[in-house]
């Protein structure tokens, strides 16, 4: 077991120097995470690195009590780690590719569409203040980006000034940090 664990952390470490190689590796580990948002980035990162088409994961509970899905003969799970009081632990999720139904009963993925995308730019600005620019869900999200910056953008400030000693930053000034 102990093997396994460190061949995931390798695994996890090899596929964030892969996806930060260039913007192309990267907007496709987007594409894999955005499907797979419940989890956190470093189980994205393992998700991605082991099945990049998957779509929608869950443990065989999740497939089995609640979705009444079953784990095809033969599937491979995609190893995660999962960090509990004594290190990290090994655990497996398996893709919707990877489970039937007796029934042939389908699940109902969500996708964006222009329906929704509207909803989601009203809720940004509900959650984000009046948004500058809004004509499509892509603007709407850089405003509430940039809203979203002005908001914090002193605090975060004032915690970077306190951790820059030894670092890039260090021999810097304040105007230039603040740029």
């Amino acid at each position: 077991m102990a093997n396994k664990l460190e061949t995931t952390k390798t695994l996890f470490s090899e596929e964030i120097k892969e996806i930060t190689n260039s913007p192309k590796n990267w907007l496709s580990f987007l594409d894999t995470a955005s499907s797979n948002y419940k989890y956190s980035f470093s189980n994205q990162v393992l998700i991605y690195a082991q099945r990049p088409d998957a779509i929608a994961c869950a443990d065989i509970d999740t497939w089995n009590r609640k979705l009444h899905r079953w784990i095809k003969k033969g599937a491979k799970g995609i190893v995660l780690l999962e960090n509990n009081d004594t290190g990290y632990i090994l655990r497996h999720v398996f893709d919707i590719s990877d489970t039937f139904d007796k029934f042939g009963r389908e699940v109902d993925i969500w996708k964006l569409n222009e329906k929704n995308s509207n909803e989601i730019i009203d809720d940004l600005e509900s959650s984000f203040g009046s948004l500058e620019m809004k004509d499509n869900l892509s603007q709407a999200i850089i405003s509430a980006s940039y809203n979203l910056v002005e908001d914090n953008f002193i605090d975060y400030f004032n915690e970077l000034k306190e951790v820059i000693q030894d670092s890039f930053l260090e021999d810097l000034d304040e105007d230039t940090l603040n740029y």
